[in-house]
């Protein structure tokens, strides 16, 4: 499918669009809101400043795709392929990123609030200066990712430090530190100073052997 056809299709009503191959296609400034587009190649596509909002992308191949400016909001990304993507400055609010591929994608500036990241893999992803207010991020990797001046669940944070860590058959956890004086746990959908993450355990895991928060926190503390 040429992006002509795809175009025409679209403006004629159409919107299942879904298993093209568009890589490399310019569709700059397109309007494809509501657009089925699940399963479709767009690797190395143009898509900056594209409205793509309420869109099913999930299972795309979007990697190394401009979507710089685009308006996806509410979209259905779950299991895209975003890996090395230009998203700075997107609308991403309120869009389904379960399980996608966003290692080493560009996210600075981008808008996350109410966003679904549950596993998504963010290594390496520059998320600086975005706003993940809101965003559920459990089970994400975030190791290596850049959260410089990023919003997190009303935290600023700064240039930042972060470590990976979690109990025996639990979930991925991070210790974060950055250079504006934050040392914060972020836990799934919890983040909180070390102070209050181990309040929280004490209160939830009393007698959990198999809990070893007391550890880590130990741990955490020398790290802090």
């Amino acid at each position: 499918m040429t992006v002509q056809e795809l175009l025409a299709r679209y403006a004629a009503g159409e919107r299942n669009l879904s298993n093209a191959n568009l890589s490399n296609a310019n569709l700059s400034n397109a309007n494809l809101s509501f657009a089925n587009l699940s399963f479709t190649n767009l690797s190395n596509a143009n898509l900056s400043n594209a409205n793509l909002s309420f869109a099913n992308l999930s299972f795309a191949n979007l990697s190394f795709t401009n979507l710089s400016n685009a308006n996806l909001s509410f979209a259905n990304l779950s299991n895209a392929n975003l890996s090395f993507a230009n998203l700075s400055n997107a609308n991403l609010s309120n869009a389904d990123l379960s399980n996608a591929n966003l290692s080493f994608a560009d996210l600075s500036n981008a808008n996350l609030v109410g966003a679904d990241l549950v596993g998504a893999d963010l290594v390496g992803a520059n998320l600086g200066d975005a706003n993940l207010g809101d965003a559920d991020l459990v089970g994400a990797n975030l190791v290596g990712a850049n959260l410089a001046n990023c919003t997190i669940l009303g935290f600023k944070i700064g240039v930042a430090t972060i470590t990976l860590f979690k109990k025996e058959g639990g979930r991925k956890s991070y210790f974060l530190k950055d250079d504006i004086g934050n040392k914060l746990v972020f836990c799934g959908c919890w983040l909180s100073t070390l102070e209050d993450f181990e309040k929280r355990c004490k209160e939830v895991y009393p007698k959990d052997p198999k809990a070893a928060y007391e550890e880590q926190i130990l741990q955490l503390k020398k790290l802090s």
